[in-house]
């Protein structure tokens, strides 16, 4: 049976009007948000985006000073360039672009699946729809300072897409997975998975091992040469990163422990955040954890030998999480929700696939539950998203112990206009920073700057002062707290004291 016969434009359009529908039902509500958090850097405040003519420099030097980016992603940030064109920097149009980048990626994901198995329409829809609905990816779809997921993962498989048709002997589709892969890898570095995931698509299918391999060589040579350049050409920021537990053994043993967390939050996506807090655990329970973890990986590697479908699902899971694992490379961020996005195009269609096992009765009622548990949870999610004050609000509830929330949740308290309740939040931040020893220079001028604008001035300039030698090696902080008292105090007592 062809591609055509399987997947006709009538049945094509109709189906992405439906994962578009479920997509807007969810998200629709909740478009008329704030920028906050990372889209603050990378897009409010982001001059470097207003001015078209910097499409030509993302390839310089200076990119990602001039970005405000972290890591070489010309990709997104041509995206953002564009998206400005468009509509200006209004955050409602840039969450919806999120919105219809997520509904594409779901209707391609229940494309493949259908021209992967033709008679399974069914699992593959409610596959679709699973990947549409997850609370856990609201991060990634709704701000738009996360555009590299969605962006990505869209291109990947609109790469595969296009890799399909290529194998039914059309030339121009070939070249044009290629080109989508090009852009995928420059988007976000996860997408180096994609030629084994294909690979291990046709092996499944039931080709030889051989021709599984030559048929994504092109695509392999392409991710060799992006890694090749990544590690060795392209700029990186100087970022404090930490190698979680001390190096690749350490962060195996680390990681054994937040995969678990990952896989909690793919089925059971409940108290989300927007910071996770990484405690480390008791050594028998990253033992543990980690002896699990590499049992899923063995199951994962029989069932590919064996040609068992769900082993597909399984690999293209552990497969997207393993760029943000602390195995192959220090991480800035322990874990982060968002970064489910590709492990759940594995994980949607294992869970389609479990519930379609089911007797046809009890499948209905478990489908239709679990989607509307789903909508709602993604509804209340996306709701938080709205400002600074949802969003930190509720982190601050779920992590009081959380520093780096409380500072956030102060930061959103100054831009509110509430003065003295932004400086006891950045009191507190502090406070359990110290407490933690994570306390730095930052996190001081940021109490400084929240106690002058709560009229406590002559506080602040005794705060930096009795905290001077304690910091001094941050020669940032040093020149910082020089000049913010100076002038302060120029500038007259403040009206209490």
């Amino acid at each position: 049976m062809s591609f055509e016969e399987v997947q006709t434009p009538k049945r094509a359009a109709l189906f992405f009007v439906l994962c578009l529908g479920a997509a807007l039902a969810v998200y629709g509500p909740f478009l008329r948000r704030d920028f906050t958090y990372d889209d603050l850097l990378v897009v409010r405040d982001n001059a470097f985006i207003e001015h078209p003519s910097n499409l030509a420099r993302l390839h310089g030097n200076d990119y990602l000073s001039a970005a405000g980016e972290q890591t070489y992603r010309p990709v997104v940030t041509a995206c953002y360039i564009v998206e400005h064109l468009l509509y200006g920097k209004r955050a409602a149009f840039f969450s919806f672009t999120g919105v219809l980048l997520h509904a594409c990626s779901a209707w391609m994901l229940g494309l493949l699946l259908v021209r992967w198995k033709p008679h399974a329409r069914a699992p593959a829809v409610l596959a679709s729809l699973f990947y549409v609905a997850h609370p856990a990816l609201v991060e990634a779809v709704i701000s738009p300072g996360n555009r590299e997921e969605t962006l990505s993962v869209a291109l990947m498989l609109a790469s595969a897409l296009a890799w399909r048709r290529g194998r039914d002997r059309i030339r121009a589709a070939t070249a044009g997975s290629i080109g989508l892969y090009v852009l995928a890898l420059h988007t976000m570095e996860w997408s180096a998975a994609l030629p084994v995931i294909l690979a291990a698509w046709l092996w499944i299918g039931g080709a030889s091992l051989r021709e599984a391999f030559r048929s994504v060589r092109s695509h392999a040579a392409v991710a060799a040469a992006f890694l090749a350049m990544y590690f060795t050409v392209y700029p990186h920021a100087h970022v404090d990163t930490e190698w979680l537990g001390g190096g690749p053994a350490g962060g195996l043993l680390a990681f054994g422990r937040l995969f678990w967390s990952y896989v909690r939050l793919a089925i059971l996506p409940v108290a989300l955040r927007p910071h996770y807090v990484y405690v480390e655990p008791a050594l028998a329970v990253r033992a543990l954890g980690t002896a699990a973890m590499i049992a899923v990986g063995a199951v994962t590697v029989a069932g590919l030998v064996r040609r068992r479908p769900w082993s597909f699902g399984l690999l293209i899971f552990g497969l997207g999480l393993a760029p943000v694992s602390h195995i192959v490379m220090p991480f800035w961020m322990p874990m982060a929700e968002r970064y489910l996005a590709l492990p759940m195009i594995g994980g949607a269609p294992l869970m389609a696939a479990a519930l379609w096992k089911l007797e046809r009765k009890p499948a209905t009622v478990f489908t239709a539950l679990i989607l509307l548990c789903f909508a709602t949870l993604t509804a209340a999610r996306a709701y938080d998203w709205k400002n600074g004050l949802h969003l930190w609000g509720d982190a601050v509830e779920r992590q009081p112990e959380d520093p780096v929330a409380w500072s956030n949740f102060a930061a959103s308290l100054t831009w509110a206009g509430r003065a003295d309740e932004a400086a006891r939040g950045h009191e507190i931040a502090f406070r359990l920073a110290d407490k933690q020893g994570t306390a730095n220079g930052h996190q001081a001028i940021n109490l400084a700057r929240a106690l002058v604008a709560a009229d406590r001035r002559h506080e602040a300039c005794r705060f930096l002062a009795y905290h001077g030698d304690r910091f001094r090696h941050e020669r940032e902080y040093v020149a910082a707290a020089i000049v913010f008292c100076r002038d302060q105090l120029a500038s007259g007592p403040a009206e209490n004291e």
